[in-house]
């Protein structure tokens, strides 16, 4: 099912908060080419609701809490185009190699 354009944040400045977010995405989640935004958080639902609040926080954007069929862990999903692009403006993901983005590379120490 595609993801369609709903309302969200953008022209996001890079905070720690969402820092934290980029790195959960590059450690443990993916984008899908259809404006899927997944999560995998682990194994505790705290970690999961966490996740939740970063994305509500920053982009506006409500997400799906539930179980992951395959491996039972926690798993957060957004569905917004929007969000999706907004997050690959800031890094690259879903690469074999992934690199730490230039503009975390770059930020003041909070952030990095």
């Amino acid at each position: 099912m595609p993801a369609h354009r709903k309302k969200c944040n953008t022209n996001l400045r890079l905070t720690e908060e969402l820092a934290w977010l980029l790195g959960m995405l590059a450690a443990d989640g993916n984008l899908t080419a259809y404006g899927q935004i997944n999560v995998y958080p682990g194994l505790t639902r705290q970690l999961a609701d966490r996740v939740a609040f970063s994305i509500k926080l920053l982009f506006g954007v409500e997400t799906k809490i539930g179980k992951d069929v395959d491996n039972n862990d926690w798993k957060v999903t957004a569905n917004s185009r929007t969000m999706h692009d907004e997050i690959s403006s800031f890094a690259r993901f879903g690469l074999t190699e992934w690199t730490i983005p230039d503009k975390v590379k770059h930020a003041d120490e909070r952030i990095k």
